[in-house]
């Protein structure tokens, strides 16, 4: 619309036989056990650079082993305290007060050079895109050692 170039809502849903590296690393208690993880998040680009950029997620993962009790936690970018509420009652004010605001081409080339240095920090070292990167990545494996 108006106000905001793009805006997204994702939700995943992911398991394996085996935690990815990329959790396992911190915490070598969970190497060998199966997973279960599910996600939401929330991604908001809006027109003008003055209003802030905001990338928010939830996740829940399991992890089980035979005769061993399940490990679970959540985690994401946000507090879980009434994150939908809080989130909207913080973001919203800001959209409003800011989405107005006269803007020039070199606010612009900075908000999508902000945008590309976001995704590059999310490629290389956020802990949850990484394991959403090994789990694809395990999956492909198997799913190849099936092929004829």
């Amino acid at each position: 619309g108006g106000v905001f170039e793009q805006a997204g809502v994702n939700f995943s849903h992911v398991h394996g036989d085996a935690m990815p590296a990329s959790a396992s690393a911190h915490r070598p208690g969970l190497a060998g056990r199966s997973f279960e993880a599910m996600g939401v998040s929330l991604v908001i680009h809006p027109h003008n650079p003055y209003v802030p950029t905001s990338h928010a997620n939830v996740r829940f993962f399991i992890a089980e082993k035979p005769g061993a009790d399940p490990v679970w936690w959540f985690g994401g970018g946000f507090g879980l305290q009434a994150v939908g509420n809080g989130f909207a009652e913080a973001y919203l004010p800001i959209v409003e007060r800011r989405k107005a605001m006269p803007f020039g081409e070199r606010e612009r080339e900075f908000q999508l050079y902000r945008r590309g240095r976001y995704v590059e920090f999310n490629l290389v070292w956020d802990r949850g895109t990484l394991f959403g990167l090994q789990t694809a990545a395990l999956n492909l494996k198997k799913a190849a050692r099936r092929l004829p």
